[in-house]
This record gives C-alpha cells, sequence and structure tokens, in this order.
C-alpha cells in the first residue's frame, strides 16, 4: 500500500488530484491535509463513497506526525484576483508548507517529495513557448502581483535543486482543468465552464492565445513515473498531448456543450495575457511519460463529468 500525503487538498489541483487517486487506484493509502480540515469530509463525500482507497482527512498541523512514502504539494495561491489584492501572501503560502516539507524529509528517511511548481518560473519567457534552450528572465522590477508569483514559485525550485540529495521532484504545470473548477474564479476555464453551465454568453478579446491543459489523470500519471524512474532530484514540465489555440477551444466547446461567445475588445480572464503559454520541452517523455489526452481531449472527459 503506497503511503501518500496530499498538501493543500481542498485546493483545486490538490482535490482533483486526491479525487482521481480515490476513484482510479486502489494501491494508496491517502493522507489529507488542509489548513481547514473540517472543508475535507465535505468535499471528498462523493468521491469516497466510491472509492476502495483508504483515507485519512487531517489538519496541516498533523503532518509530521505521520510516516509517507510520497508527499505531493499541491498548495498555493494562485488566482490571479487573489495575488492582486494581496501578492505578499504568495511568498509566506509557498514558504511555509515548503520548509515544512522540507524539515520532514532531513527527519525520516524514504519518503519522496513532489512539488507542483508553474511554468511562469520562466519569467518573461514564459510568454513564448518553452524549449529546453530557454532562459529564465526577469526585467528586475518585481513590481507585479505576477512576478511575484513567478519568483516565489522560482526560488522554492532553488531551494530544492540547492537540497540536492534530498529526493525532490518539481513539475512545472502550466494550465490544468478539472471538473473541480472554481467556475466564479478569474481563469480562462472558469468562466467558459460557468458560462455553459449556465447558459450565458461568454465574452472574450480578440487575441488567440494558446494553453497546454492538462487533466488529473494525466498529472498523476506524470507523477507516478517521475518517481518510479526520473532522478531522485529534477525538474520536469507538464504538458498534454498537444496544446489548443484560444479560438479552436471556442469552436469545440461551441459544437460540444452549446457554448456561446462574442468577441469584445479586451480579455477579462487574468491579470496577464501570455500569447503562448507551454512547453516544449519533453524531458518527462525520455521517462516513458506519455500523455493520454490533447488540451481537447482532457476539457471535454473533465466537463462530461458535469452531466453536459
Amino acid at each position: 500500500m503506497k503511503k501518500v500525503a496530499i498538501l493543500g487538498a481542498t485546493g483545486y489541483i490538490g482535490r482533483s488530484l486526491a479525487e482521481e487517486i480515490l476513484l482510479s487506484r486502489k494501491d494508496y493509502e491517502l493522507y489529507l491535509f488542509s489548513r481547514n480540515r473540517d472543508a475535507l469530509p465535505r468535499l471528498f463525500s462523493e468521491a469516497v463513497k466510491k472509492s476502495t482507497s483508504s483515507h485519512h482527512f487531517l489538519s496541516l498541523d498533523e503532518f509530521g506526525e505521520g510516516k509517507y512514502d510520497t508527499i505531493i504539494n499541491a498548495s498555493g495561491i494562485g488566482d490571479p484576483k487573489v495575488l492582486a489584492e494581496d501578492a505578499r501572501v504568495i511568498f509566506s503560502a509557498t514558504e511555509s508548507v515548503d520548509n515544512l516539507v522540507l524539515s520532514y524529509l532531513k527527519e525520516v528517511t524514504g519518503a519522496r517529495y513532489v512539488n507542483l511548481s508553474s511554468g511562469a518560473v520562466y519569467g518573461k519567457s514564459s510568454a513564448q513557448p518553452i524549449t529546453d534552450k530557454t532562459e529564465i528572465i526577469f526585467s528586475g522590477d518585481f513590481n507585479t502581483s505576477s512576478e511575484f508569483y513567478s519568483l516565489a514559485k522560482l526560488s522554492s525550485e532553488a531551494k530544492h535543486r540547492a537540497n540536492s540529495h534530498l529526493p525532490i521532484i518539481d513539475l512545472r504545470v502550466f494550465a490544468f482543468f478539472s471538473h473541480l473548477v472554481d467556475r466564479k474564479g478569474s481563469f480562462l476555464m472558469s468562466q467558459i465552464t460557468e458560462a455553459i453551465v449556465e447558459k450565458k454568453v461568454f465574452f472574450t478579446g480578440p487575441t488567440n492565445i494558446e494553453r497546454d491543459f492538462i487533466t488529473p489523470s494525466d498529472l498523476l500519471s506524470l507523477i507516478e513515473i517521475t518517481l518510479e524512474k526520473g532522478e531522485s532530484n529534477d525538474v520536469y514540465d507538464v504538458f498534454s498531448k498537444s496544446q489548443v489555440s484560444k479560438f479552436e477551444l471556442l469552436e469545440h466547446l461551441k459544437n460540444e456543450f452549446g457554448l456561446v461567445y462574442q468577441v469584445s475588445d479586451e480579455e477579462n480572464f487574468s491579470v496577464t495575457i501570455k500569447n503562448s503559454y507551454y512547453s516544449k520541452n519533453k524531458k518527462a517523455a525520455s521517462l516513458g511519460y506519455e500523455p493520454e489526452y490533447s488540451s481537447l481531449g482532457g476539457i471535454t472527459k473533465e466537463l462530461k463529468k458535469l452531466g453536459l
């Protein structure tokens, strides 16, 4: 039985990963941690009914009391609206949980640490498709919430590489989608999902951006293969079978789910618009990772879980 701890289990990616494990894996014993422990039973009530995996709902304060084979850190703040209101919180939120895990690794042998980082660590370079030759570039002004978010993630990764003797994998997520998306959020797919479910018009700007959405099943597969075959301390960019442009996505969702959209003068789904935010660095493929879904395929699968 694999003992797996997920930190940030009430968050978007953490909750999505935990549900995926509960519904698709039988050999896992899950330890789900959150600062808001009381919310866990309610959030996972339906998944638990269908699951054959054992699980435990715990407060983050109880983390150091257990022994785990794998620790997945899905905590943090990624909503642009929250960051815009007070960008300082990204530093404290990122550092506190990361330091908690690092202290644990130094005291307990045998555990592996998977940290869910972000493609934002590439700074200004992340506005274009990433390759294995891409350099990380920052302006040096450090006066925007998006830069603070990028720096917080980069700082964690740098600390992980400095602790090269510790078993730490960083996975840089560029775009993620699951049916558990907060439909009131400020992300592109939050607003699109809300428009489909509520049968409202989705308004968007004329820029045809590109994104690479990974969904829970492929992200879990990537985590498992990097733990099994990757170096003990390393970093990988996350990718699906293929990225998708915004208007290709909108036309697909129009045909598949009846989405109604209109082009307006400005985008309204994010603080920072990056035209081509995805990675061509397929380093994880050398381990045998082959994503099952494209961005379009994964999004379609997840939306169908909403009964659409």
